[in-house]
C-alpha cells in the first residue's frame, strides 16, 4: 500500500475518533463515525482494488 493511502486512512480514522471524543450529542457522534468510517473504507477499497486487478 502506498504512503498516500496509509496517510489518508490515518487522517480519516483520527477525524472519526476526534469527532466522537469531542461531540456531546451521542446521535451526532454515531452519525459522524458511520459517515467517516464508510468514507475511509470505500476510499481504501477503491485504492486497493486496482492493485489486485493487475496481479
Amino acid at each position: 500500500m502506498s504512503n498516500k493511502v496509509v496517510l489518508s486512512q490515518s487522517i480519516m480514522w483520527a477525524a472519526a475518533v476526534l469527532v466522537v471524543a469531542i461531540s456531546r450529542e451521542k446521535q451526532f457522534a454515531v452519525l459522524m463515525l458511520i459517515v467517516l468510517a464508510t468514507t475511509a473504507l470505500l476510499y481504501l477499497k477503491k485504492q486497493v482494488q486496482p492493485d489486485n486487478q493487475g496481479s
